[in-house]
């Protein structure tokens, strides 16, 4: 079943600025509509599919669209894949409400944003 995931300030007309990877956890950079910087970490991740991600509307959890990228994760995850896992997919759709960066991770928190002072 999709959730819609709400963060404290909206995705609707935001920009992925940038995704970076360290170990298995996926930090998602994103500009939100009122030019603010919001940072989302995915732990335990173990897969990342980019649809050339661009301008998001809204964050996503088990979107239906995403369960065969979930399955192939899986498989490349566990031997035997079993019945009850600990993972979901987290999509970031397009203007158009399409999954345009998809991550299957245990879960997500925000993270601090690194500023760059000037």
């Amino acid at each position: 079943m999709t959730k819609r995931i709400d963060l404290p300030i909206g995705l609707a007309d935001s920009e992925l600025l940038e995704y970076s990877r360290t170990g298995n956890e996926v930090t998602v950079q994103v500009r939100t509509w009122n030019d603010k910087k919001l940072a989302l970490r995915f732990t335990e991740t173990i897969g990342v599919l980019d649809l050339l991600a661009g301008d998001f509307s809204e964050l996503l959890q088990d979107h239906a669209e995403t369960t065969d990228f979930l399955a192939r994760a899986l498989r490349n995850t566990y031997e035997v894949v079993p019945q009850e896992h600990p993972y979901h997919t987290y999509a970031f759709t397009n203007l158009d409400g399409d999954p345009s960066l998809i991550i299957v991770a245990e879960n997500y928190q925000l993270a601090p944003v690194e500023t760059q002072q000037q």
